[in-house]
């Protein structure tokens, strides 16, 4: 996986990619303080993610559009700041992924992993700001079977348990889980759940 860094502050960079060097799957090919310092990304098909770190400093909201020119490539955002109007523009320009300033380096390197799989990844810890925007549309985008089994998630179910709660099959219960994961725009069970709990389990019984 090839990663290009981005970010005002040199001493932030080199520690991102000393912690990313260590790892054989995971090569920095280029780096710098802002997009125009790396060179075009056209003539790199092999480039996979851009790194940006926002430490606060730099004009966050026009690099974000600058960056998602490049559809072709997967960005992640690493914010110091918790900016909101970050946030805010990130989901709407669909940035894969974004986490926290105090993320671990295990969940950066998860976060890259799954957007490398084509998956998006948010930080749990954004989720009730993302969804102060608007709650309930995005639930209302689910089926009604899609919402139970969201629910049954949220209140703790394992696949066993919620296949014998729906009277569906173990297999079905993992499609719906796919579909729903892929329309709340979250990687895995684990930020489901969280997601369900953030919007408050009676709003989901109310769409039931």
């Amino acid at each position: 996986m090839e990663v290009a860094i981005i970010s005002h502050s040199p001493l932030l960079r080199e520690c991102v990619e000393a912690i990313l060097s260590e790892l054989e799957d995971i090569q920095v090919s280029r780096h710098g303080k802002t997009l125009i310092e790396i060179d075009s990304f056209d003539e790199d098909r092999n480039l996979d993610i851009i790194l940006y770190i926002y430490t606060g400093n730099e004009n966050g909201l026009d690099e974000i559009y600058e960056l998602k020119s490049h559809a072709r490539i997967g960005f992640i955002i690493i914010d110091f700041y918790n900016n909101k109007e970050l946030l805010q523009a990130a989901t709407e320009t669909g940035i894969e992924g974004y986490i926290l300033g105090t993320s671990s380096s295990e969940e950066l390197i998860y976060a890259m992993k799954q957007i490398k799989k084509g998956k998006k990844y948010y930080d749990a810890e954004l989720f009730p700001l993302i969804l102060k925007v608007d709650k309930k549309t995005i639930a209302s985008t689910l089926t009604s079977r899609e919402r139970e089994v969201l629910l049954a998630l949220g209140r703790g179910f394992n696949n066993r348990q919620i296949s014998k709660h729906l009277y569906i099959t173990e297999n079905t219960v993992k499609k719906h889980l796919t579909r729903i994961f892929d329309k709340i725009k979250v990687s895995d069970r684990t930020q489901a759940a969280i997601y369900a709990q953030s919007i408050r389990l009676t709003e989901l019984e109310k769409v039931i």
